[in-house]
């Protein structure tokens, strides 16, 4: 399978994603004012674990706990999905959004950092953190 996409690793602090979080606002995540909607003062991660908005292009996936959350998502082609490492329990403690068939991968996230790619194809994409071979995920491209 190969997948036509782009994928970046970008620190949340610089982090300027209007559409991702006009996703969030419309399912009411965070109000629309919060200027740190994302990292608080203090740059802790503030994102939502519930689950995204279904048939949105923009989806989020927090990285909370040693769990993909949500750990299975159906989402359409060409949505662009971006993994946050939400750890707030083990601060330094980094993590990887990576396919199980190589064709895609972030570095390593340190807390409250991102990792966005966009899937234009449709098929499953099974994926782990590479430090930790036990966190597994599943996206289902339709």
């Amino acid at each position: 399978m190969s997948v036509a996409a782009t994928g970046a690793r970008i620190g949340v602090s610089r982090l300027v994603w209007v559409g991702a979080l006009s996703v969030l606002v419309g399912a009411g995540c965070i109000s629309e004012d919060s200027a740190d909607a994302i990292t608080g003062p203090s740059g802790a991660c503030r994102m939502p674990v519930a689950t995204p908005v279904v048939g949105s292009s923009e989806i989020v996936i927090a990285i909370r706990e040693f769990q993909f959350n949500p750990d299975t998502l159906r989402v359409p082609a060409g949505a662009t999905v971006t993994w946050v490492n939400c750890e707030e329990s083990f601060a330094n403690e980094p993590h990887t959004a990576t396919d199980d068939g190589g064709s895609w991968g972030s570095e390593e996230l340190s807390p409250t950092e991102i990792y966005t790619y966009r899937f234009d194809e449709v098929g499953v994409f099974r994926y782990h953190c590479d430090p930790h071979p036990f966190m597994r995920g599943v996206l289902i491209v339709e």
